[in-house]
């Protein structure tokens, strides 16, 4: 006889399940930024990242980040889009930011900081898919 364990069904059956999580597939357009700065010691920028989009696209759905400077200091990141802020992050030399079910917008802001005691030249980028969806920020008329 074979000891039972585990949490499995006693009848051996299986089931059929739908996933929700957005998944990348290879037949999507890629979304990609990068962006380059310098910053003095004990400096902080806002930079807009400049997105391209293929015709019918309006927003990158990012799923990594990566910002990163050409000296071991301490830096300080903040994503914004429109006025909303979404990612904080402190690090030394190279922040990797990963979004597993991806980060919708459709223009983003970086602002930096340098706490260090040296000048830095520092780069951002991000890679992703471009949704059709006009996300962040919303313009509205009245």
């Amino acid at each position: 006889m074979v000891e039972e364990w585990g949490t499995g069904r006693r009848d051996y059956s299986t089931n059929v399940e739908e996933s929700v999580v957005p998944i990348i597939r290879s037949y999507q357009i890629n979304a990609t930024a990068y962006e380059t700065f310098t910053l003095s010691p004990g400096e902080q920028k806002e930079i807009d990242i400049s997105m391209t989009f293929e015709a019918g696209a309006a927003s990158h759905f990012i799923s990594h980040i990566d910002i990163s400077v050409d000296a071991n200091v301490l830096i300080y990141a903040e994503i914004w889009s429109g006025s909303s802020p979404f990612i904080f992050r402190y690090g030394y030399q190279c922040l990797e930011i990963d979004i597993p079910q991806t980060l919708g917008l459709s223009s983003v802001k970086l602002k930096i900081k340098n706490y260090g005691d040296v000048s830095v030249n520092g780069a951002y980028s991000h890679n992703g898919v471009q949704g059709s969806e006009k996300i962040m920020p919303y313009t509205v008329v009245v």
